[in-house]
């Protein structure tokens, strides 16, 4: 069965397996605890923050920043690069999905970013 939904609090009772995708992009698989648990993409943690700012009762909606675009505006790279916390990288390179660890949780990321990631990280 598939299940669409952006409420990740009710697609984690009924999947046991949840795939999060970005204007028609996987950005993000794992077993369902390990991704409520260890989010790793930016999108992902974007929609776990929403659903805990209803759970606390916060008077607004985490949002992820931006806004949605239209197919016909899609970069051809990374499509969710333009609402990133990296906005200009990614933008015409697609991502490719990378395993975290020896687990079953993957994520989406180019090659770019993971090489700014991991300069702003030392």
């Amino acid at each position: 069965m598939v299940f669409v939904s952006h409420d990740l609090a009710l697609v984690a009772k009924v999947a046991h397996r949840i795939t999060v995708m970005y204007a028609g992009q996987v950005v993000e698989q794992a077993p369902t605890r390990e991704l409520l648990i260890n989010p790793v993409h930016e999108y992902t943690r974007g929609l776990l923050g929403a659903v805990l700012s209803i759970e606390e009762g916060e008077g607004r909606l985490h949002q992820v920043p931006g806004v949605v675009p239209s197919p016909r505006e899609f970069v051809t790279g990374d499509r969710f690069a333009p609402r990133s916390s990296h906005p200009t990288i990614g933008l015409t390179q697609r991502p490719k999905l990378h395993q975290v660890g020896e687990s079953e949780h993957w994520f989406a990321e180019t090659d770019e970013l993971a090489e700014v990631l991991a300069k702003e990280a030392k």
